[in-house]
């Protein structure tokens, strides 16, 4: 493996993990949260919805569903192209 020297523009490092989604906290904690949310006049809040571990995955296809983040773009004008 070479090493062009120079300053790198682009990372394209892929963080790869399965599937998570949201689920609305229940029991004793979405309790806690609307108490603190009804006794602080709605001045303080706790997260209502929480992100589930990611499930474990092998291989996971590069497809924009599987997306997460923005875009990244580098104009012709720009002094780095």
């Amino acid at each position: 493996k070479s090493v062009i020297p120079g300053e790198r523009l682009v990372d394209k490092t892929l963080v790869i993990h399965g599937e998570r989604g949201f689920v609305k906290r229940a029991g004793l904690l979405g309790l806690a949260a609307r108490l603190l949310r009804f006794g602080t006049l709605g001045l303080l809040r706790l997260p209502t919805w929480r992100l589930t571990r990611p499930e474990p995955a092998n291989a996971l296809p590069v497809r924009l569903e599987h997306a997460y983040g923005g875009q990244c773009r580098i104009d012709g004008t720009s002094h780095a192209s």
